[in-house]
């Protein structure tokens, strides 16, 4: 009960005429054995008078004191039952409010006149707020009226004046010996009040915590957003919440799925962070680019730098399962295929938004484009480690260079896709990009080469006539071929690759790639070029239906000759109505 417990509109006062809100049977059957409680505990406490008051006090205290913590347990329990069930309600006003006046019909009319309210110019109704001196008046009127009273006042120092309360309490007890008050609160108020007489009693934390826990409980069930989560992410929340409370009652718990995460960030230590980002950024892109991380292949990703380092046994971790205690319940690991995900959709949300990017968890923070050219880096620095210089190693020789490092396979599969949102406005990641280019060079392909082989094993006798011009065309990568355009010139335009021979025009053609196929007729690409099997890459447009391509093609003079058109007896040729080819 304090002065910052006004109503603020006029429904809001009216429920104090209405005791049907509180004649429940279970509420009347607390009314009595709160009653009761608090008259056994004033009992315990009373020490009749005379010349050894003060010494009997003193001398029974350390007997009664455990007595005393029981009794003061139960009432915190009563205190939360009540405020409850009063706030479930909307009820402003306490239960001995409503018994004081119906006992004294006079109390009301003195409370309606100093809540009254102040009409504005727009007709919107306030009630007053009472001013400290006001409560004090208005306490003294009732005390003069009743022959015993008990103010309980919960978590005294939850309110705004902590300090200006207290010390009326202290005028209040001081002029009235029919009042006896409680008071809890979370944290010691200070030397800043003077010492009332008074018995402190201090709850250890371990009578509460289940009280506690059971809230959390609720609270988390009654959230559209947190009951559907995972078991173990929920369990996380709980623990959090749990930790935050101090044994004490919650009074900020997280509103929003996104606070209960910034919870869970904040409370990684320090020296685990630069882990942590680097897991939850992995694992992030793991799961837009659709092909997630096994726990040995993401415990070899968090080890590479953002700039180069060569990678060795001293630099790995020894126990790859650190990764999963790190960052708790933000992941999920699933030990029958061993990967790693993130354990729900709204966990990406939330390290990719602007709440978090504002928040203190801010390190924490992943804006997309960087992420794909972090991840795109560390990919490079990967590949360019000297393992991978010898190049494409046959059959036996990938088996082994797979298992000694973990993450190759990983990264032959889905460079192709880091390629395609790469941000070459970065100078120092481009320079990178180049180096691993042109170590196309080396014998077997090199670096290059390694990854073509670890990307497609069939390709280990022609991987060095397969230029990366050659690769960036067949997979449409229109950005990359025209840095490589940019950088190297027209030297591998014509350069012949992959099985059947074909120039990077011809296996654009082939795989539908219109807008590569037009930027490399625009760098001088022979558009009459065949491949090793006779085949021109005009023929190949037609037999799958790329009309545009097909277009483009005859536009820079490629025709088909009759052995081709001959072709278009085979039945998986459809036709094409530019090149007029028959079925």
């Amino acid at each position: 009960m304090g002065y910052n417990d006004t109503p603020n509109s006029a429904e809001d006062i009216s429920p104090l005429l209405k005791p049907s809100n509180f004649s429940t049977p279970e509420f009347r059957q607390m009314i009595s054995s709160t009653s009761t409680l608090i008259d056994e505990l004033l009992a315990r406490l009373q020490v009749k008078d005379g010349r050894f008051k003060s010494s009997l006090q003193r001398l029974t205290w350390p007997i009664m004191k455990d007595d005393v913590k029981r009794y003061a347990a139960k009432v915190q329990r009563i205190a939360s039952w009540f405020m409850l069930v009063t706030t479930s309600d909307n009820v402003w006003s306490r239960e001995n409010n409503a018994s004081l006046c119906e006992a004294n019909p006079e109390l009301w009319n003195m409370l309606t006149e100093m809540y009254s309210y102040a009409k504005g110019s727009s007709q919107h109704q306030q009630l007053k707020r009472l001013a400290n001196t006001e409560l004090e008046s208005l306490l003294g009127s009732l005390l003069s009226q009743c022959s015993n009273v008990t103010l309980v006042v919960d978590a005294l120092n939850e309110g705004k004046e902590p300090f200006k309360l207290y010390a009326l309490l202290e005028r209040l007890t001081q002029g009235n010996n029919n009042l006896f008050v409680v008071i809890s609160s979370t944290e010691e108020l200070g030397t800043t009040c003077t010492p009332l007489k008074t018995t402190v009693v201090s709850i250890d934390h371990d009578q509460t915590s289940s009280d506690i826990q059971t809230y959390i409980e609720t609270w988390i069930n009654s959230q559209d957003d947190l009951h559907s989560l995972p078991s173990g992410l929920k369990a996380e929340i709980k623990d959090v919440l749990q930790k935050k409370s101090g044994g004490v009652a919650l009074r900020d718990v997280p509103r929003t799925l996104e606070k209960t995460y910034r919870d869970i960030l904040l409370r990684i230590k320090q020296e685990d962070v630069e882990l942590a980002k680097q897991t939850l950024t992995w694992v992030a892109f793991a799961a837009f680019a659709l092909k997630p991380l096994s726990l040995r292949e993401l415990s070899e990703a968090v080890i590479i730098g953002h700039q180069y380092v060569e990678i060795d046994d001293d630099r790995r971790l020894l126990k790859p399962e650190i990764l999963l205690r790190i960052c708790g319940s933000l992941v999920r690991y699933n030990s029958n295929t061993t990967e790693v995900t993130l354990s729900h959709s709204s966990v990406w949300n939330y390290l990719t938004s602007a709440e978090i990017c504002y928040s203190d968890a801010s390190e924490f923070y992943i804006e997309i484009r960087d992420m794909d050219n972090s991840v795109i880096r560390r990919c490079l620095n990967y590949l360019l480690q000297p393992a991978f210089s010898s190049g494409a190693c046959g059959d036996w020789g990938l088996k082994k260079r797979l298992h000694d490092w973990p993450l190759l396979e990983y990264i032959a599969g889905t460079f192709i896709y880091h390629l395609d949102f790469v941000y070459l406005g970065d100078d120092s990641l481009v320079e990178l990009l180049l180096q691993f280019f042109s170590t196309h060079s080396l014998p077997h392909g090199g670096n290059f080469g390694a990854w073509i082989e670890a990307f497609n094993p069939k390709t280990s006798s022609n991987v060095e006539q397969s230029t990366p011009l050659y690769y960036a065309s067949r997979f449409g990568l229109l950005r990359i071929v025209q840095l490589i355009l940019k950088t190297d010139g027209t030297r591998t335009l014509e350069m012949p690759g992959g099985v059947l021979g074909s120039t990077p025009l011809h296996v654009a053609a082939w795989q539908g790639q219109e807008e590569v196929v037009e930027e490399l007729l625009r760098a001088g690409a022979n558009a009459k070029e065949k491949n090793f099997a006779g085949e021109s890459g005009l023929l190949w447009a037609c037999r799958f239906g790329f009309e545009g391509i097909a277009k483009m093609l005859r536009e820079a003079g490629a025709t088909l000759d009759g052995v081709e058109a001959s072709m278009g007896s085979q039945p998986t040729i459809r036709q094409c109505d530019l090149c007029n080819l028959s079925h």
